[in-house]
């Protein structure tokens, strides 16, 4: 989390929002320390909050999601609400996301679920959260951009929705290097899931709540330049990158010059 606020420096702006992730295997409290570093970096906190066990692979019958839509975890999504409510200040809640992928315990396809699941799993954990006050709190639906047919992909995306009732914001995941080093425009890589979004939701605000590039499978400045670019021409309101090495290196201080690519780039949006 440190190093995403120190990009306020070198990026020459100050950073609007910046994300941390949270399991519930973990069974914290909502960190207030966490919380007061990012408020006083002038930032939003939005938490990627995950119903799993980070070290027990994708079958996990304790996390199914019907298992949460029955109130099996209220006392502890119960404690969440209250706690957040009682900060007051706002905050996003980015709630088991890339549900259209296979690579989670709380995706559509995994666990025993199915997109219905998803849909009632999303709507009560939001209800627990609406009952106990805490009307600071933003939702972000948060699919992955696949578009590979029924599995993982547009199908099961738009079978995911909860509901214009339960999203306040739909936060896309992509990024330019996929598996194989298969290397992907913006436009190609971010357009048919902002089709699919306008869609089912024509009055949500689209943000990209994940993204990188790797400058050893390409033009890593260019992208990053076409990319602010395109979004910028589609409307998209928000964008969040992943500043860390994790499988490829998403970092955007691998080379100076994507540094400077994207400081030009963000400076006029």
């Amino acid at each position: 989390m440190d190093s995403s606020i120190d990009l306020s420096a070198i990026l020459n702006r100050n950073l609007d929002v910046v994300n941390f992730y949270e399991a519930w295997e973990w069974r914290r409290e909502p960190s207030a320390e966490i919380l007061d570093r990012i408020h006083g970096a002038g930032a939003t906190p939005s938490i990627t909050w995950e119903p799993w066990n980070p070290a027990a692979g994708i079958e996990q019958p304790r996390y199914r999601l019907a298992a949460i839509a029955r109130g099996e975890h209220d006392p502890y999504i119960e404690t969440w609400a209250r706690v957040l409510a009682a900060d007051g200040r706002p905050l996003y809640m980015r709630f088991a996301h890339e549900m259209n992928g296979d690579w989670y315990p709380w995706a559509t396809t995994t666990n025993s679920n199915d997109p219905q699941d998803y849909r009632e799993a999303f709507q009560h954990v939001r209800s627990v959260f609406d009952s106990a006050g805490a009307t600071n709190v933003q939702w972000v639906w948060s699919p992955n951009v696949h578009s590979d047919g029924d599995s993982g992909g547009q199908h099961d995306l738009v079978r995911s929705f909860p509901g214009n009732k339960y999203v306040d914001i739909i936060g896309l995941d992509g990024y330019a290097v996929a598996d194989g080093g298969a290397w992907s425009e913006p436009a190609q890589l971010f357009g048919p899931a902002i089709d699919t979004a306008r869609a089912i939701a024509p009055d949500i605000p689209i943000w990209i709540y994940e993204t990188g590039a790797d400058a050893s499978y390409g033009d890593k400045a260019a992208w990053m330049d076409t990319l602010v670019e395109y979004l910028r021409a589609e409307g998209v309101e928000g964008l969040l990158l992943f500043d860390f090495a994790k499988r490829f290196d998403w970092r955007i201080e691998q080379e100076s010059g994507t540094v400077d690519a994207l400081r030009d780039a963000l400076a006029t949006w």
